[in-house]
Formats: C-alpha cells, sequence, structure tokens
C-alpha cells in the first residue's frame, strides 16, 4: 500500500509541477527600472543630508514632467514584480486597494516616488496585510494615473497572487 502511495505521489508530482511552472511563465519578469522608459526624466535621488531641507526639495519636485513618463507597452501585460504594499482600503486581516512600492517605508517619507515608480493595486478577493514583506506580487498592468492620499501612481494592477520572497530570491 505504501509502495503504490508513494508511486502515485512521484507520478502526480512529475505530472502537476510542470503545469506549477507554466502558470509562472505567463508572467514577464518585471523590475522597477523597466517601469521607466528610456531616456525619461527622473527625480535627483537625495542624500540624508540633502534630506533635512524638505522644503527646497518639494520646490524641485514641482515639474510636472519629471518620474511620469510610463512604458505604454505594459499595458496588458502579465507581470511578476518585486515590491511593497502600502494598504489603502483595508480591514484588520485583508487589503483590497493598495500601493505597490519598490521599497519599504516609500509613501511615508516626503517626497515619494515619482508616479512611475508606484503600482496602485487592487485585488478582488483581497491580500493578508503583508506590510512589511517583501513580495513577489503577480497581476495585469494597465497604464493610469490614480491619485490617493499618499501618492500618485503611473500604473495600475489588477492582482492575481503575491508570494513572500524568499532570501534567496534577492
Amino acid at each position: 500500500m505504501i509502495r503504490l502511495l508513494t508511486r502515485l505521489a512521484l507520478i502526480s508530482s512529475l505530472v502537476f509541477m510542470p503545469l506549477l511552472h507554466a502558470e509562472d511563465s505567463e508572467y514577464l519578469d518585471t523590475f522597477w527600472e523597466d517601469l521607466v522608459p528610456e531616456g525619461a526624466i527622473q527625480p535627483k535621488e537625495y542624500s540624508l543630508e540633502e534630506l533635512h531641507n524638505l522644503g527646497a526639495i518639494i520646490e524641485e519636485q514641482t515639474d510636472p514632467t519629471v518620474g511620469r513618463a510610463v512604458v505604454t507597452e505594459l499595458a496588458g501585460q502579465k507581470v511578476k514584480l518585486p515590491a511593497y504594499i502600502i494598504p489603502l482600503d483595508t480591514d484588520a486581516k485583508t487589503t483590497r486597494q493598495f500601493l505597490l512600492v519598490p521599497f519599504f517605508g516609500a509613501c511615508i517619507h516626503v517626497p515619494p516616488p515619482p508616479p512611475n515608480q508606484i503600482v496602485y493595486g487592487t485585488s478582488k478577493k483581497g491580500l493578508d496585510n503583508q506590510l512589511f514583506d517583501a513580495l513577489w506580487v503577480y497581476g495585469t498592468m494597465g497604464i493610469e494615473t490614480i491619485s490617493s492620499e499618499l501618492a500618485e501612481s503611473g500604473y495600475t494592477m489588477r492582482v492575481d497572487r503575491v508570494e513572500i520572497m524568499e532570501l534567496e530570491d534577492y
């Protein structure tokens, strides 16, 4: 009996494992730099010393073209993106509307990343509140500017699923 169960487990893993990897292969590995068109003007990165003068930084950030260019070819693409989640619409256990950002703490600090480095995400069934975890986010990208109380995003994503990043993923 054990031998039969072992054989069934082996056969089923040989049959179903390729299907699991096939599902992942339909998503384009995408990274934050892929969301910035070649030649696009991006905001200056500031040192910790420069961040003490936030008034001057905010004044510099008023150019409406900086950080807004998007890669229109991503519209409708299924992508896999590394991200952190900033919840917008949440309850004690799940969030349905959120911002996807490239680093922990983004949008809490001033200024937030530029719109082409923020993705407005939605999930019909909701995601577990995973505020401190680096995640792989799988979903379909859209191009749309959405303003929230925290930041403005240049992209949208209908999220299919998320996975916690493992140390070896870095």
